[in-house]
């Protein structure tokens, strides 16, 4: 067996891949291995390192050299050399310094074009709206980028590794696909797509885009997916939906024209053919304005209206609907100037109304004072917990049918006239809508009430 003590240092130093060398103070070289003879082009002991680099080279080493002479402490630091990058470790016994030259060029290179792939991924999620995110199955670990954090209005300096942040967002009525689509991907080892909801932290609901795959993550069993906030998108796809849906309705209204022009022809004694033009007139004005309104969602221009005169109209309208159900509409208004948009009003009062007639049972009451409009039906209530999501985008409960898009139009449109929307209901007994105009008065001055019970004051 052989004896240690006959191993020389210069043995143990060449097992490293690094270049050793002992140095006194003034740079003379004590010890060194082979890698430190090539490093510095066959440099032997006794020979001074200031004599052999260059030196400006010898500057910047000297430097931290006489820093851990004088502060009799190790040290770490980078030093450049012929064009590579050195991790220098200086270790002092005495007073003669080793130092071990670790190249870490290509290191730094990797670490370099990684963070540079980091900063386009940032930039890709900032101007995509994208979070991307793993999921590691044995450990149970997630990984969510910052743009995830962003998505779900997080700070991402709190970064949690062992919560499903996504499961934790994900809308309560989208949770059933969530668990669907993750038994696709986790157990049957399917690439999955489609679209969900989320609601942040700040309790925005958010229409997102989803994809995520199997992948392996360091040999064990995960996932990977990345997230997309769509909402502006659908914003704009229903925006687009509503021209092109009032360019399609009107090539039948042209049709509409052509037979009361017929009519008028023949001498309609009746005068229906003048009542048809006349309704396929305002037919035609009030989707000139949908589109127009639905082309521009800013704030929009407003000005003093007559509230009686476009109440009675929108009455009128509703009267042959509320009169084919067997309801009751009763129109309670008062003479007021108000300053809002009137096709923008009109086309919450309408929806409103609508509503209204759905699920009334005998009666609709619309009415006004000097700064709101109501709308009360009899009919069938809405749930403490309905009430607190009815204005959401896409929400629908089990008597509604369509998109879901209807009060939560309202409430848009509502905040463009600088109003508020409100909702009182009783289950089996009322719903009563009201839009306050830029005043915050609680209730309005007339008495309302609905089977004995009073609404509004």
């Amino acid at each position: 067996m052989s004896n240690l003590n006959t191993v020389s240092p210069e043995f143990i130093a060449d097992l490293f891949n690094l270049a050793v060398l002992a140095l006194s103070k003034d740079g003379k070289v004590f010890f060194l291995n082979h890698q430190a003879e090539y490093l510095f082009d066959g440099i032997n002991i006794s020979d001074n390192l200031s004599e052999i680099i260059k030196a400006d080279d010898w500057v910047i080493l000297h430097h931290n050299i006489n820093m851990v002479f004088y502060q009799q402490t190790n040290s770490d630091f980078y030093w450049l050399y012929r064009h590579r990058i050195y991790m220098v470790t200086a270790r002092l016994s005495g007073h003669i310094l080793f130092l071990g030259f670790n190249d870490i060029t290509e290191i730094r290179k990797q670490a370099n074009s990684l963070r540079q792939s980091n900063q386009r991924l940032e930039q890709i999620e900032y101007l995509s709206n994208i979070g991307y995110w793993e999921l590691n199955l044995a450990q149970k670990i997630f990984y969510w980028s910052d743009g995830m954090y962003k998505l779900f209005a997080l700070n991402n300096k709190d970064k949690t590794y062992h919560q499903n942040l996504l499961r934790r967002h994900i809308h309560s009525e989208d949770i059933d696909l969530y668990r669907q689509k993750l038994r696709d991907l986790i157990l049957n080892k399917q690439h999955i797509a489609g679209n969900i909801r989320i609601i942040d932290a700040l309790g925005s609901v958010k229409q997102c885009r989803y994809s995520a795959a199997p992948i392996y993550i360091d040999g064990d069993e995960g996932a990977c997916g990345v997230l997309q906030d769509i909402t502006d998108y659908c914003q704009s796809s229903n925006k687009l939906t509503v021209a092109s849906l009032g360019h399609d309705i009107k090539n039948h209204l042209q049709l509409i024209r052509l037979y009361s022009d017929s009519l008028m022809n023949n001498r309609d004694d009746n005068g229906f053919a003048s009542k048809i033009a006349v309704q396929v007139e305002k037919i035609a004005l009030l989707l000139n304005n949908a589109a127009d309104l639905a082309r521009d969602n800013t704030h929009p221009n407003l000005y003093p209206i007559e509230l009686k005169s476009l109440l009675s109209e929108i009455c009128q309208e509703f009267h042959a609907a509320a009169q084919a159900k067997n309801i009751q509409l009763l129109c309670r208004l008062n003479n007021t100037t108000i300053i809002s948009h009137r096709e923008i009003l009109s086309s919450i009062l309408r929806n409103l109304l609508d509503n209204a007639l759905k699920f009334a049972h005998r009666k609709v009451i619309l009415g006004n004072n000097a700064d709101s409009v109501w709308v009360i039906d009899d009919g069938c209530g809405i749930s403490s917990e309905a009430q607190s999501r009815i204005f959401e985008r896409f929400y629908q409960d089990s008597k509604q049918s369509g998109w879901g898009l209807g009060l939560y139009t309202v409430k848009e449109n509502a905040h463009r006239l600088n109003a508020e929307i409100l909702v009182k209901s009783r289950l089996g007994h009322y719903t009563a809508f009201k839009l306050n105009f830029l005043t915050k008065e609680s209730l309005p001055k007339s008495k309302i009430s609905v089977n004995n019970e009073t609404l509004l004051n």
